[in-house]
């Protein structure tokens, strides 16, 4: 098995693209062709699914930390406020308090991060998504392990983006995501995503 590495200033460049050109209409109804969007591609979306990854093992570990109903951030390099509670374990974003991710590599992009995820026997299930306009990269958990330190090895995250679906598998080796017969290794240090090809 050999691995090519995405690039990596493929999400900038889609982003900025984004502001600097009005929605493009699609004419047809290819369910895999985002419509009044750029033409993402499989690639692409990989990219995006990587940083969704990448903020969601960081909020997770905040399920062991009990609280009463409270306020708290998570550091750098994410900006703003979430809600923790122990009563149930629980953490959630509101319209006002939520989380602001600019990766270091993308001057000018920032992502405002929402969520609203629960836990119970140590399996965490919620949505939320990551959203800088007009992209919306929308997210559900599904009995993602959590654990205090470290990252997920068992569950999945599906995710919805510019008319795309993907689904992240957490294991033991780490993460992968799976867009229709593709799939991509996730760093979860970083979000970065690198093609598996066999």
């Amino acid at each position: 098995m050999r691995h090519h590495r995405s690039a990596g200033r493929l999400l900038a460049a889609i982003l900025l693209a984004a502001f600097a050109v009005a929605p493009l209409g699609c004419g047809n109804d290819d369910p895999v062709t985002p419509h009044d969007e750029l033409n993402w591609t499989a690639d692409d979306v990989a990219v995006q699914v990587g940083y969704l990854t990448y903020a969601m093992v960081r909020v997770l570990p905040e399920l062991h930390s009990k609280a009463s109903p409270e306020t708290d951030s998570l550091g750098p390099p994410f900006t703003g406020l979430f809600w923790k509670d122990s009563n149930p374990d629980r953490v959630w974003t509101t319209a006002t308090e939520h989380l602001f991710w600019s990766p270091d590599d993308y001057e000018g992009v920032t992502f405002d991060v929402f969520f609203d995820i629960s836990a119970m026997n140590s399996l965490a299930d919620g949505t939320g998504s990551l959203v800088v306009d007009p992209l919306t990269i929308a997210f559900e958990l599904e009995d993602v392990e959590i654990v205090a330190q470290g990252y997920p090895e068992e569950g999945q995250m599906v995710v919805d983006t510019s008319g795309w679906l993907a689904t992240v598998t957490f294991t033991s080796a780490g993460a992968v995501v799976t867009i229709g017969d593709r799939a991509w290794d996730i760093d979860m240090d970083d979000g970065t995503t690198t093609e598996i090809i066999v």
